[in-house]
């Protein structure tokens, strides 16, 4: 189902065909982890989720070409531990200070801009030298696990904390961290979830793994992104 910004998404389908449905519709997409088989839950026009208390970022004018078929927010930050990056520091122009972050629920894992990512892959494997680390040939990722097969347990990676405009943080737990990308008789290999953006791809894109146990809500009505945490 596509839910992108584009005229021939669904949700543009929708509310275009009734003037009186709400224009916002919100996801909530579970651990896929821990809930494999699990199926998230999309609500559109006008619903009520019980005790979802949004916080709202502003969804700022697209950049680019092909900007207006998606949705985009100002990733002011991102955080490792108590370690705080600032993204615009880590833009190649000053005309992406605001505007060159998507949020994608189409997009598995999350792509940055290669300054930004290659920062980002230093401070975590900075902070979990305590770990030990599996090269996982093929992998686009920078940073591999290995964990015993069935277990629930994962790798105790530092908080990291997406931050935007409006004060919304995104916080992603090592569920959200880390992706399964194959396995062998000694375990299951889990990479980081955050890739380089390939070359000519002008913005980061947060993925929907970096989404998962939070009511994403995309209010159009009111240009704006809510984010709350939820057990999906």
């Amino acid at each position: 189902m596509g839910l992108n910004a584009g005229p021939f998404s669904f949700p543009s389908q929708i509310f275009s065909a009734g003037s009186d449905v709400s224009k916002k519709f919100a996801y909530c997409l579970p651990d896929r982890y821990r809930n494999l088989n699990k199926g998230g839950t999309i609500l559109f026009g006008e619903y009520n989720i019980t005790g979802a208390n949004f916080s709202y970022t502003p969804l700022v004018p697209p950049y680019g070409p092909v900007g207006d078929l998606y949705y985009f927010v100002d990733m002011q930050g991102i955080s490792v531990g108590d370690h705080y990056m600032e993204v615009k520091a880590h833009m190649k122009s000053e005309s992406m200070e605001v505007g060159g972050t998507i949020f994608d629920s189409g997009t598995a894992v999350t792509h940055l801009m290669k300054n930004l990512h290659e920062k980002l892959v230093s401070e975590i494997r900075r902070q979990t030298m305590n770990l030990s680390p599996f090269a996982m040939n093929g992998s686009a990722s920078d940073v591999c696990y290995r964990v015993p097969m069935n277990t629930t347990e994962l790798p105790k990676l530092p908080l990291v904390t997406m931050h935007f405009q409006s004060g919304v943080d995104l916080e992603l737990g090592p569920e959200s961290l880390l992706y399964p990308t194959g396995y062998d008789a000694q375990g299951i290999v889990l990479c980081l979830a955050f890739i380089s953006s390939q070359s000519g791809i002008p913005f980061n894109i947060i993925g929907n793994y970096q989404q998962q146990n939070y009511w994403v809500e995309y209010n159009l009505q009111s240009s704006r992104l809510g984010l709350v945490k939820a057990s999906c």
